[in-house]
């Protein structure tokens, strides 16, 4: 079902409310006021549920630019870690 209007969501929140004073069921109250339960009882649990989105901010990155790395690492340290890394591989 579509996302109900602010007349369609009154009409049923009176009608949920309304249910919690009559003496007898929710089923039995539909009966009487003519209301497909089924709706009655999707209405009830869809205006129960609590926003299921919080509204975020979002701001533009400060810049896009990619920053070089400020040296390479020791081409003998490099060497002995890829050696160490392929011997736990195995």
């Amino acid at each position: 079902m579509p996302v109900p209007n602010e007349e369609t969501q009154e009409f049923w929140k009176k009608h949920i409310e309304a249910v919690k004073l009559f003496s007898g069921s929710a089923a039995e109250y539909c009966r009487q006021k003519e209301i497909d339960p089924h709706k009655f009882y999707w209405y009830k649990k869809r205006l129960a549920k609590p926003k299921a989105f919080a509204q975020i901010k979002v701001s533009e990155p400060k810049s896009m630019a990619v920053s070089k790395p400020k040296a390479l690492p020791d081409p003998k340290w490099l060497a002995q870690f890829l050696v160490a890394l392929g011997s736990e591989t195995k």
